[in-house]
């Protein structure tokens, strides 16, 4: 499992770095961010292969046991200049420094979200609470996103990709 996951890791790290230099080359000195995840099967279990560059988290929903687990980090200057990213998609130093692979399950769901959904200062920051509250009313993918997108506070793009496994 280990050598698969690496390859489809090494793909995926591939792709960002062409985005970032599409970009760079296209968007005139804008930057973004990416979380990014491939869904493989080996060995009748099923695993999340993932890359992430700047604050755009990726999270594990359990329904089974009702649990959020936070697998991605926020790459930010700090807590006090959250808005402030310390690595983008377009940036000529952007570095693939998060990666990795877990199994999913059956019940499992995954969210990838932009800062925008989970803010980044209190009081427009999601606790996480709030995140499984809106998993917990819904097991409908798409109504999640639109809960999620609804209780957001921050005044900023929202994204939402919620993916039941």
């Amino acid at each position: 499992m280990l050598f698969r996951s690496l390859a489809v890791k090494d793909k995926i790290i591939s792709a960002l770095s062409i985005a970032s230099e599409s970009v760079r080359n296209h968007a005139q000195g804008g930057l973004t961010t990416a979380t990014v995840v491939k869904l493989i099967n080996y060995n009748d279990k099923k695993y999340a292969v993932w890359a992430s560059i700047g604050d755009s988290p990726l999270m594990l929903f359990n329904r089974t046991h009702s649990t959020l687990q936070r697998i991605s980090k926020d790459e930010i200057l700090s807590p006090e200049q959250a808005n402030v990213i310390t690595n983008a998609v377009g940036e000529p130093s952007m570095q693939v420094n998060q990666t990795g692979f877990f199994e999913v399950s059956q019940g499992d769901e995954l969210l990838i979200c932009s800062d925008g959904i989970t803010g980044d200062f209190d009081p427009d920051i999601l606790s996480d609470q709030e995140i499984i509250d809106a998993f917990n009313r819904s097991s409908d993918p798409q109504m999640i996103a639109d809960g999620l997108i609804e209780i957001s506070r921050k005044k900023d793009d929202k994204a939402v990709v919620v993916l039941a496994i």
